[in-house]
């Protein structure tokens, strides 16, 4: 056996070994334990490990013994902290610079910051990089002009920028000695300067305009190469990624980037970069082949052979690693502007190991369901995560198996993030951003296994999971108190990993442990939450999301003139071996069906040199035209998306002539020449911060016997992530307004930024794209029901409060219709209570806390339009485009009442009652002013205001969903009062001329459950929402339409325009949260459902199962029912309590009940035949009602 080989020879084998192997065999016996820890060289190697460093050049002539001390030396003085109040009071004060001085004191990191108004370098190099275990802080004076870039400490080369505009020919990069005199080159330098003005890259200029100190940004240094960012053109809308070879003075690559879609960057190695994109992915490229220079240490992260050129402008990445799906802000974090260099310097003792090269990306999510629940407190959190080198070598290794026509490989976060990472949490930030300690790039300095990380947040230490015998020993760093209240925020790591974390308040070292391979994700919540790493919901067959984001069309709806192998497009043909699409002559065309509304951006891939062909795109099976596309404006129609073929291969549509939605898609010949094309497909651009096969990911459900029903609620689950959009895919307003219809076609184009962060919620897929509060009103509910996509919810709602005017008035819409400074009371009203609704699904305290006071003056500005009567006077006319809308209103005044008691109950959450008393007094005034003025018993129905008999479809809704109304019979009278003028299309809004309105009829559907006439509600789902809105064959079958004319005609009352009319508006989708929260009966009565009640509403039907997750947990109803039997199955999150209402079936007045320590008691129903059992905890419950 090995253990019965003699030491000596045991050692010999051992020392072959690398660090974890060494301590595995440590766990073997007491033998091979007895041999680690009684040899210094093999102690060393373990501690060495331990630390993430390899030797440096000084320790050659040391021995062993003299290199273990030296190492412990350098952990105790590191992990101690400051001894002395000098070494504090040396760090007081709130500038980065004191930060940077702790770093390279007690981190491994050295740091470089510039003081008496850019005149004076300081540099302060670690502890072990010079030979002994003092700080060397180097004092460089630096020459008027000279604006600093970088510095490599191991290479004692400085990378300034010259930026004086006295003289344009003598400014560039000039690489300096570290040491030397000012104006000295380096000696390994071949050019002093590295480019001057002008430049040879065409077009990239560098500083030539007075703004020269913007001109370099974000520059490092990787062993030969020197890399920075610099402005395309003057309003610096594009950037420029440059790298050069600065020892041969020569270009290696450059790459142009728009500015939003880029931000930080980082060289991986000596051939590969990663570059951070649209916040939201790490795309990797390549940008040299290099022969790897001797003096170098061979860390290449790809065997493949080099090749003989790499060219320089090839901006495509090889890959890109998809990050957190609900993370939003991403950015690359890297020690600019001191760079760690691979090469260790020549009098270092030891050095962090390259081979343990760690990209740090900082993040911010706004969390779903499990991940709230697991962190237990705000939504907004922000993270870092930790990517090894070896993750980027397993992906670069797939990458490069790919063909040249598969086109970069996409790897989504589940496929990595969980064993290919190491995830951090640092909690939110403080007030003052240039405190916040992971906000800027310069905060996170990664480099090998050791990461400093600086945390100013609100915990007091940090947390150390994980650790095992082998890492206990190794101290904890008990980092004195230098930022005031700023205090460490927990590092959340995973339990089963053996990961030592040293940390202590504001400045933390992380030792992660120099694993070659692919680390495990730490915080494994965030997988879990992100990718639907959970269980999966059920029903999937009724989703409608695609699986993925490439889409091709189900169908050939329609073909003109000459026209071959039309088939050859569709989903199940393309990859059947036919022939190409062949349109032979001018106006030639195919019209293909994709079966449901989609959206997104063209791409074909054609055989023809050249000719010209044009795209139309509609919802509708109305606007099928070869010539022109349904309208995104009230002008006219939109002209087609014209191609101008230059040569064979890939096509794909401009950024901003992404179309939001359309089912059927025309392709037409506009040349004299035949055209082929051989693939057509949709990138589906919808729900942009999900993962392309996540789409499907949903958290809630509904099921039920009744399949009109079923297709309803998934049709709005769908409609609702189309809605879901790219920020900067908003609507441009191109031409705005009522006028004349053109009849002309006219251009169109998705190129506004609507709202920060990486998605957002709109009004329309196709048009608006703006943020509305109105339609929020109805989608919001939808939306936390389904995904639980509560980010692009905030991002809505946080571009409108931004908006808010001084005087407490928020807009009617989000920029850019804000511009035009349309006044809506409504929707003023509507934006509170998005505020609320937001709070009531997350149960985010932190995010109402910081929006109260602008909460609270948006409800003084609405306040203050109460008159003497009691009620608000409304001289605003805008609304949701109905007619008549002024004087004192019953839809405004119900709004107004509903809001105030949401105020009163918020008020009273602040702390602030004499507000909360003060709003329900107004609301209580409200309510005894509007009954006895606006009701009209004879018709059974409010009026809309004094002056007028009209009896409005919203005001009447509105007055029951608002409690305004709270005499039963008189809210039965009102539903069955609006049930009545139902015709075959569904039910009328008056106030709007002859509109249909899906919007005011998704309120007047709980108007009908609020009446306890579920059946009523039922009928109008089936009969508006799905015979029709879903199964006309003028409709998208999988989507919801704007509105449209009682007589079924698709027009609506407001819009001149009928191939304006949106086929998916989120203001539609009223019936998924009616049917979830009656039908399934599932109840949030506070947030989060911290408390709740489920309450079945059965009508006709036999059986439901709905579900749906909170920040909280996972709450479901399953039912089934007959003439004597009700069954119920709940599951509540533990730590809520709540109650049911159990329905005795048939038409029993009493019944059996078994269930919840009821066996076979004999319970009674009240008036409304139901059963109540309160005070239930959180947990899962069975309960058996039999009729007697």
């Amino acid at each position: 056996m090995l253990c019965d080989l003699p030491d000596d020879v045991l050692f010999l084998i051992l020392y072959e070994l690398d660090v974890h192997s060494l301590l595995r065999c440590k766990q073997v016996c007491c033998t091979l334990k007895h041999v680690i820890e009684g040899s210094q060289r093999l102690t060393y190697t373990i501690e060495l490990g331990i630390n993430g460093m390899i030797d440096g050049p000084s320790t050659a002539g040391q021995s062993v013994g003299e290199r273990l001390q030296a190492l412990r030396q350098y952990n105790a003085q590191v992990y101690a902290g400051p001894s002395t109040s000098q070494d504090v009071e040396e760090y007081e004060g709130s500038g980065w610079s004191e930060v940077q001085k702790a770093a390279a004191r007690h981190g491994c990191c050295p740091t470089a910051y510039v003081l008496d108004h850019g005149r004076t370098l300081v540099v302060n190099e670690p502890r072990f990089a010079q030979g002994s275990l003092e700080v060397r802080r180097r004092i460089v004076s630096l020459e008027p002009g000279m604006v600093l870039v970088a510095v490599d400490i191991s290479q004692d080369l400085l990378v300034l920028y010259k930026d004086r505009p006295d003289n344009l020919w003598n400014k560039g990069v000039h690489l300096r000695s570290l040491g030397a005199q000012v104006g000295t080159a380096h000696p390994e330098a071949t050019l002093a300067v590295l480019k001057n003005v002008p430049f040879s890259v065409p077009t990239i200029h560098l500083g030539d305009h007075d703004n020269a100190r913007t001109s370099i940004k974000d520059g490092q240094i990787y062993g030969p190469f020197v890399a920075w960012k610099v402005p395309y053109d003057d309003r610096e809308t594009t950037y420029a990624l440059e790298v050069w070879d600065w020892k041969k003075g020569i270009l290696v690559w450059h790459g142009r980037f728009p500015s939003l879609s880029i931000s930080t960057y980082t060289l991986i190695d000596m051939a590969y970069l990663a570059v951070e994109l649209w916040g939201r992915k790490v795309a990797v490229y390549r940008f040299s082949s290099p022969e790897i220079d001797s003096t170098y240490p061979s860390f290449d992260i790809t065997s493949q052979p080099s090749v003989a050129a790499i060219d320089i402008k090839d901006t495509t990445p090889l890959f890109s690693l998809e990050l957190f799906p609900h993370a939003r802000d991403c950015c690359i974090v890297e020690p600019s502007p001191c760079t760690i260099s691979p090469l260790p310097p020549p009098a270092a003792l030891f050095w962090p190991d390259p081979a343990l090269r760690t990209i740090a990306v900082q993040f911010h999510v706004s969390a779903s369901s499990k991940l709230r629940n697991l962190l237990g407190d705000s939504l907004n959190s922000t993270f870092v995560v930790l990517i090894p080198q070896s993750t980027f070598r397993e992906h670069l290794e797939r990458a490069s198996a790919r063909t040249e026509g598969d086109g970069p490989l996409r790897v989504p976060w589940r496929d990595w993030g969980e064993r290919g990472s190491v995830v951090l949490r640092s909690g939110t930030f403080p007030e003052q951003p240039h405190l916040a300690g992971l906000y800027t790039n310069s905060r996170v300095v990664p480099f090998g296994s050791r990461v400093s990380v600086f945390l100013l947040d609100s915990a007091d230490e940090l947390e150390t999971i994980g650790k095992d015998k082998d890492y206990s020993s190794l101290p904890k760093w008990r980092f004195q108190h230098i930022w005031g209240s700023y205090d460490l925020a927990n590092v959340m790591l995973h339990p089963e990993k053996s990961v030592p974390v040293f940390g202590a308040r504001n400045l933390v070292c992380i030792d992660l442990p120099p694993v070659r391979q692919h680390m495990q994700v730490l915080a494994a919540i965030l997988f879990a939450a992100a990718s639907g790493a959970a269980a999966v919901a059920p029903y999937q067959q009724y989703i409608l999301a695609p699986s993925s984001r490439t889409v091709r069309p189900a169908a050939v709806y329609l073909q003109t003139g000459s026209v071959s192998s039309e088939h050859a497009l569709l989903d199940d043909q393309v990859f059947s071996g036919q022939p190409s699409l062949t349109l032979d002559t001018f106006n030639s065309s195919v019209t293909y069906d994709f079966g449901k509304n989609v959206g997104g951006w063209i791409n074909f891939n054609t055989t023809s040199i050249d000719g010209s062909v044009g795209f139309t795109f509609t919802e509708s099976s109305l606007w099928v035209s070869s010539e022109a596309c349904d309208s995104t404006s009230n002008g006219g129609l939109d002209e087609p998306l014209v191609f101008n073929l230059t040569g064979l291969g890939h096509y794909v549509a401009p950024n901003d002539k992404e179309r939001g939605a359309f089912r059927y898609l025309t392709i037409v010949n506009l040349g004299s020449d035949q055209v082929s094309i051989d693939d057509l497909w949709v990138h589906f651009t919808a729900m942009p911060h999900w993962a392309d096969d996540s789409l499907q990911n949903y958290t809630g459900w509904f099921h039920s016997n009744d399949e009109k029903l079923n297709r309803v609620w998934y049709a709005g689950a769908y409609t609702n992530q189309l809605i879901t959009i790219d920020p900067t895919r908003g609507d441009a307003i191109v031409h705005f307004g009522f006028g004349n219809i053109s009849n002309t076609t006219l251009d169109w184009w998705l190129n506004t930024t609507i709202t920060n962060g990486t998605s957002t919620l709109t009004d329309g897929a196709k048009r608006d794209r703006l943020v509305w509060s109105g339609d929020m009103a109805i989608a919001v509910p939808g939306i936390a029901i389904t995904t639980f996509d509560l980010i692009s919810i905030r991002n809505a709602l946080d571009s409108l409060f931004v908006l808010q005017n001084a005087n407490g008035q928020l807009p009617y819409a989000g920029y850019p219709f804000n511009i035009l400074g349309v006044v809506s009371f409504t929707y003023h009203l509507y934006a509170l209570i998005g505020v609320r609704n937001f709070y009531h699904w997350s149960g985010d305290q932190s995010y109402f806390d910081e929006k109260w006071l602008q909460w609270k003056a948006g409800m003084e500005w609405a306040v203050a339009r109460i008159d003497s009567t009691g009620l608000a006077n409304i001289t605003d006319p805008a609304d949701w485009l109905r007619f008549g809308m002024g004087g004192h209103n019953i839809e405004a005044n119900s709004i107004l009442f509903y809001t105030l008691n949401l105020g009163a109950t918020l008020a009273q959450n602040q702390d602030d009652s004499a507000t909360a008393d003060r709003w329900s007094q107004l609301a209580a005034s409200l309510q005894s002013a509007a009954i006895p003025l606006l009701w009209q018993p004879d018709v059974g129905l409010f009026k809309d205001n004094e002056t007028t008999t009209l009896a409005p479809q919203d005001g009447n809704a509105w007055a029951v969903k608002s409690g305004l109304v709270t005499n039963a019979s008189q809210v039965a009278q009102i539903s069955e009062a609006l049930q009545a003028r139902w015709g075959p299309y569904g039910a009328p809004a008056p106030e709007a001329a002859d509109a249909i309105s899906p919007f005011i009829s998704g309120f007047e559907l709980e108007t009908h459950f609020m009446a306890n006439r579920t059946v009523a509600a039922l009928t109008l789902i089936r009969n508006m929402w799905a015979d029709f809105m879903l199964d006309d064959p003028r409709m998208t079958n999988s989507t919801f339409i704007e509105g449209y004319s009682t007589t079924g005609e698709l027009h609506y009352a407001p819009y001149p325009n009928n191939a304006l009319i949106s086929h998916a508006h989120g203001w539609s989708t009223g019936p998924m949260s009616a049917l979830t929260t009656y039908v399934g009966g599932i109840q949030l009565l506070s947030e989060a459902g911290a408390t709740w009640a489920i309450v079945p509403q059965v009508g006709d039907l036999t059986h439901a199962d709905v579900g749906f997750s909170t920040s909280l947990g996972g709450f479901s109803s399953k039912w089934s029912t007959n003439t004597t039997v009700f069954h119920l199955e709940i599951s509540t999150p533990e730590g809520s309590t709540g109650t049911v209402g159990l329905l005795l079936p048939g038409n029993h007045t009493s019944a059996i009940l078994t269930g919840k320590d009821r066996d076979g008691d004999i319970v009674h129903g009240d008036k409304l035949g139901r059963y109540w059992v309160g005070g239930l905890a959180g947990g899962d419950y069975e309960f058996t009602v039999v009729g007697l």
